[in-house]
């Protein structure tokens, strides 16, 4: 079932200001190497209860399938994802392609698995399981993060439009990676209660670090629809239609670490974004009526004190076009 979504794109300009000095947040942001608007998100998610979920995502789990391959670049249609998803093979395409989409229908079904039998886990065990599941056809090392297999020298990039993004370098052992993977796991889940923020933001991180050497993307998706569903949330469909808005707001963030616009747009995929725009505008006047949408920016920071006014505008603007 295919709910309907705000089409029209808010015009929300977010400042490239290092995080903002708030200091009960820094300790998080830190840890993470990126921020958002917490006024702007919603206090509570939608939970159905986990076997509900479960029946809705396996009813649609070929568009899950296609959407998440056909954003990623794949060019099998809908029907030909159907029709591997029943056993048959699909003439005219390539095995690289074929492979592909094969392998995101093996995740999504371990997944399932782990799932259904109460073994999952925000691990590093699942996160690069689920890797090589992903991409156990194409050409890179898979199931390791980068640097602790044979390949040290190649640091991977994402193309998003016209710009190009560079993660952290690749570094023998992985180092870096792995102490920024085990701290953003707990931090996540020692001060993140919301399941919904928790599962975007760990999709954020995992796209912003570039863990492995390729199928991030499809793998952040996995692993942040997993923990959802594990929430007894619905999960997020990020759709193919989508991805031009989807590549325009990532390489923002990539550029500002602002995650907000973003973590915004990937709550308008989920079937209860109507609920959801409702509760962050809630959320969003709460915080004003207190008075503390003019602590937005540092008060030591009088460009941001500025544009204050403005900001508050703007993100009204954008929880009105969600919903």
């Amino acid at each position: 079932m295919h709910l309907e979504r705000p089409t029209v794109e808010p015009a929300f300009k977010f400042d490239s200001n290092p995080i903002p000095e708030r200091r009960e947040n820094m300790n998080i942001f830190e840890k993470l190497g990126f921020w958002w608007d917490q006024k702007a998100m919603p206090t509570t998610a939608p939970e159905r209860g986990f076997d509900q979920v479960m029946k809705r995502f396996d009813k649609s789990i070929e568009d899950f399938v296609w959407n998440a391959s056909a954003i990623d670049g794949n060019p099998f249609t809908r029907e030909e994802v159907e029709t591997l998803l029943k056993g048959i093979s699909v003439g005219n395409r390539t095995l690289c392609d074929q492979g592909q989409v094969l392998s995101l229908i093996e995740a999504y079904k371990y997944l399932h698995k782990q799932l259904v039998s109460q073994d999952f886990s925000l691990s590093k065990s699942h996160f690069s399981t689920v890797q090589s599941y992903v991409t156990q056809y194409e050409h890179w090392e898979y199931g390791v993060f980068r640097g602790e297999g044979r390949e040290l020298k190649f640091t991977p990039s994402v193309r998003l439009g016209s710009t190009r993004y560079y993660p952290t370098p690749t570094v023998a052992g992985g180092v870096a990676l792995n102490r920024h993977f085990h701290q953003t796991i707990a931090s996540l889940e020692n001060e993140i209660p919301n399941g919904l923020i928790r599962a975007i933001a760990f999709y954020m991180a995992a796209m912003l670090n570039q863990y492995f050497f390729s199928g991030n993307k499809r793998v952040a998706s996995l692993m942040m629809n997993a923990i959802l569903l594990s929430e007894g949330i619905d999960a997020i469909n990020i759709l193919a239609s989508k991805k031009k808005i989807y590549d325009e707001k990532m390489s923002r963030f990539f550029q500002t670490k602002n995650a907000t616009e973003m973590m915004l747009f990937l709550m308008q995929c989920h079937p209860a974004s109507t609920i959801l725009a409702e509760s962050s505008a809630q959320s969003h006047q709460a915080a004003v009526t207190k008075g503390s949408a003019a602590d937005e920016f540092s008060a030591r920071d009088s460009r941001g004190a500025r544009n204050a006014p403005e900001n508050r505008h703007n993100l009204r603007s954008l929880l009105a076009s969600l919903g």
